[in-house]
């Protein structure tokens, strides 16, 4: 009798233990579908090395440092998956950089060439110590709840770019990078102009202009003459506002090309010359302005959006799935 209790316990206890101890090694996805984590090689640009890690974890540093973390839950949420699409659209080979920075991996941790990426610890020295346990906690409820969903466009997994401000409304693709793509349109972006880096003002000197643009190979040839009588002149607009051309001294620039050469927040800018001849540019937004704005998905998620809604509003005609 007692040997019998003996299996019936352990039989009970097997029932119990088994989904459990499995749920401690996989997830499950909105479908209620085991999903079980991936390994992704980075390249860690400050550390100089390459790192493996689960999916899902480095997807917790990608969040914590691209988005703030005391903007809305949804707005965290759609960073997430935003994320996650940008990292497997990458780990599958869809999309591979051509300056070859880091061949051996798939991705890296330089926000100025893939996406950012910072550790907990790291964060706390931003966040302060009594912030950090909450923003961390609502970092984990972004990836988790979201958990294996990607951004797909007619079943193709997408390269969902996103930035910090759109200045009122994004760019497209077509304009910014030269080539069409169906889900990166210029749509209005609201709530931008909350944003401290939505209007900025930074000024030059002609000589200033001048340095700047020459200490880049290509450019020696660049003259600004110092009274700039009828040398700058906007050519041409970008569907989203921005300046998609405009002579300045003896050249024509696009607008993305002058905004790298002179360290400008946003190609949304407008320039004046005062009395003294010095330069005044304004910009409104940060970043090149395609696809989600940060600071706008923060606006509709504070005005109830949820973040497949956010995300459809930034990028046109697209599904979120789970994609394994």
């Amino acid at each position: 009798m007692k040997k019998l209790v003996t299996v019936q316990i352990v039989f009970i206890l097997m029932i119990v233990l088994i989904p459990f101890l499995l749920s401690k090694s996989c997830h499950t996805t909105s479908e209620d579908k085991v999903y079980v984590d991936v390994k992704i090689k980075v390249w860690a640009h400050e550390a100089q090395k390459v790192v493996e890690m689960d999916l899902e974890d480095y997807l917790l540093g990608v969040v914590a440092a691209e988005m703030p973390a005391a903007f809305e839950q949804e707005a965290l949420n759609a960073q997430a998956v935003a994320a996650r699409t940008y990292a497997v659209a990458r780990l599958k080979g869809l999309y591979v950089a051509k300056d070859g920075y880091h061949p051996d991996t798939p991705i890296c941790t330089d926000p100025s060439h893939c996406q950012g990426y910072k550790t907990k610890e790291q964060m706390s020295e931003v966040w302060g110590k009594f912030s950090t346990s909450r923003y961390w906690k609502k970092i984990q409820s972004s990836v988790e709840e979201t958990i294996g969903q990607v951004i797909t466009y007619k079943e193709e997994i997408t390269n969902p770019v996103y930035h910090s401000n759109a200045g009122g409304i994004t760019e497209s693709a077509s304009d910014v990078w030269g080539t069409p793509v169906p889900y990166l349109v210029s749509v209005m972006s609201k709530g931008d102009s909350i944003s401290p880096v939505w209007d900025q003002k930074v000024t030059f000197t002609p000589g200033e202009i001048r340095q700047k643009i020459t200490s880049n190979s290509g450019y020696s040839d660049f003259n600004l003459s110092d009274r700039m009588e009828g040398e700058i002149e906007t050519i041409e607009h970008t569907s989203g506002g921005g300046v998609k051309s405009i002579r300045l001294g003896n050249k024509i620039f696009e607008g993305t090309e002058l905004r790298r050469l002179l360290g400008l927040k946003s190609t949304k800018f407008e320039i004046s010359i005062d009395k003294k001849g010095i330069i005044h540019f304004r910009t409104k937004g940060s970043g090149h302005g395609v696809g989600m704005s940060q600071w706008g998905a923060n606006y509709l998620a504070l005005n109830g959006g949820t973040y497949i809604e956010i995300l459809e509003h930034y990028y046109n005609g697209i599904i979120v799935k789970s994609y394994r």
